[in-house]
C-alpha cells in the first residue's frame, strides 16, 4: 500500500553495525510473508548495486577442557600428543643410543 507511506528508521548504532527498521502496510495479511521477502530482497540487491558490503557475523569459540576433552567429542588425544611432542611411529629408533645398530 502507498498510504500510509512506508518509513525507515535508524533503530540502533554500535561500533560494528547500524540497525534499520522498515515499516510498510499490507492490504492483505495473507501476503505479508511474500511481500516482506520481496522488500528484503530488493534492499539486498540495491546494496549489491551500490557496492555496499554487508558484513557477516564472525564468531570464534575457544574451548578449554582442564580434564581433557569429553568422550562425546571423540578427539584422538594420543595423535595430538604425538604431534605436539614430535614423536612419530614411522622411523622411530627404539635402540638405545649407546648400543650399536
Amino acid at each position: 500500500m502507498t498510504a500510509p507511506a512506508p518509513s525507515v528508521f535508524v533503530s540502533n548504532v554500535t561500533e560494528s553495525f547500524v540497525e534499520f527498521k522498515a515499516f510498510f502496510w499490507v492490504a492483505d495479511i495473507g501476503t505479508m510473508s511474500e511481500l516482506k521477502s520481496r522488500v528484503l530482497t530488493d534492499i539486498y540487491l540495491e546494496f549489491i548495486d551500490q557496492k555496499i558490503d554487508v558484513p557477516g557475523a564472525q564468531k570464534d569459540f575457544y574451548l578449554h577442557f582442564p580434564d581433557g576433552p569429553p568422550p562425546a567429542l571423540n578427539i584422538d588425544t594420543k595423535a595430538k600428543e604425538e604431534k605436539d611432542t614430535g614423536a612419530t611411529k614411522k622411523g622411530t629408533n627404539k635402540t638405545p643410543p649407546d648400543q650399536a645398530q
